[in-house]
């Protein structure tokens, strides 16, 4: 227990990716006894959820990422005020600005969370530079990376000794397993007797929809009651291409795009069978995890978490390799998926392993072990 105060700081606006661990982070150590104050970009669904669990902060800072130093400055003033007057011990950063700001606003020692870095892990980009100077400073005392398989990347770039694996936490009190909401099914059009194969990611090219969409369509012609249902937001053409695709696989009316917003838990609770091909913005795939909370059986490729734990996985997902015929994956992805969605004993198996496994080594309590360890060796 504590009475000394951490500040969550990271530079976006979406309940998703970086926003979300920092987050949970926060949660974690307020419930371990410290004061946990959580700044973020205003408005959106992050600082709706922050406000809703009472971690928010006002502190009257913009943490623009796409400004000029000009438009950053106000900020360098603001968070030096804020870290004086809330007599702030230690920062937790999650992303390149906000790291950078709280290395010029004081001297407070500083924990970061490094979400990808291949971003910076060789390269000679002025990006990548600055992100190694970052990660080099001498205020920045510990450094995490949710892939284990970047750890010794970064120390060869990196002169810097305090770089380890931090898994990914779940909120696995959030995340539990129960009754699907059935309200947003019946929104969606899916019925009680349908079987919902969903994929999880922002939209964009590179996250796996398109394997998504091939594998579903593949499976779909031996499971009737099989619908699709892709979560995630994006750019308007990415989604119409996504629609587009599906129309001329024949399933167009058996898809559903969905941008949760706040309904992010609600949306996850819809889904029957889980397909990933993208290990994630924080290498982790923050979604596999939530969905295996969720009791949800899991197709994944060979990338990403359950690829890295790889026989812990076997009774909770199905690992699969990702090769360069696309006619092949779609095929052998569709052929997983139907045997599932025709066997709910099965689905039932998976998703109990699931849910067992993420208690075991991403629940709060794990979590919370590792980043009150951290806070002690800071301040």
């Amino acid at each position: 227990m504590s009475n000394k105060t951490v500040l969550f700081l990271v530079s976006s606006n979406k309940h998703t990716g970086p926003g979300a661990v920092a987050l949970n982070h926060a949660l974690v150590l307020r419930e371990a006894g410290w004061r946990a104050l959580f700044v973020s970009q205003p408005g959106n669904s992050l600082q709706r959820a922050a406000e809703a669990a009472g971690v928010w902060a006002e502190s009257g800072l913009a943490l623009p990422t796409r400004s000029g130093f000009w438009r950053c400055l106000p900020d360098f003033f603001r968070l030096k005020s804020f870290l004086a007057e809330k007599k702030v011990a230690a920062i937790f950063s999650y992303r390149a600005h906000d790291h950078l700001l709280a290395l010029l606003a004081g001297t407070v020692p500083i924990a970061r969370f490094v979400h990808n870095a291949r971003d910076f892990c060789g390269g000679e980009t002025l990006g990548g530079k600055l992100h190694r100077k970052l990660l080099a400073s001498s205020a920045t005392r510990q450094i995490f990376l949710p892939d284990p398989a970047e750890v010794a990347p970064l120390r060869a770039w990196v002169p810097n000794p305090a770089i380890s694996f931090a898994p990914g936490g779940v909120d696995t009190a959030r995340f539990a397993p129960g009754e699907s909401d059935l309200a947003l099914r019946q929104e969606l059009g899916f019925g009680a007797a349908d079987v919902v194969a969903g994929i999880v990611s922002r939209i964009k090219p590179g996250r796996g929809h398109e394997l998504f969409l091939r594998a579903f369509a593949a499976a779909k012609n031996s499971v009737p009651e099989l619908k699709a249902l892709i979560v995630g937001d994006g750019l308007k053409k990415d989604r119409a291409a996504l629609l587009e695709l599906a129309s001329s696989l024949g399933v167009g009316g058996e898809v559903k795009v969905f941008a949760p917003e706040d309904r992010f838990k609600n949306a996850l609770s819809v889904i029957d069978v889980g397909l990933l091909f993208h290990p994630g913005t924080a290498g982790n795939a923050r979604a596999a995890l939530e969905l295996m909370a969720f009791g949800c059986p899991l197709i994944v490729s060979d990338r990403g978490v359950l690829a890295q734990l790889g026989g812990e996985t076997e009774a909770a997902g199905i690992v699969l390799p990702v090769g360069a015929d696309a006619d092949q994956n779609a095929g052998s992805f569709g052929d997983v998926l139907a045997r599932l969605a025709l066997d709910p004993e099965e689905r039932l198996a998976r998703g109990l392993a699931g849910r067992k496994l993420v208690e075991g080594k991403f629940s709060a309590q794990v979590l919370t072990r590792l980043l009150t360890g951290v806070l002690e060796n800071l301040v």
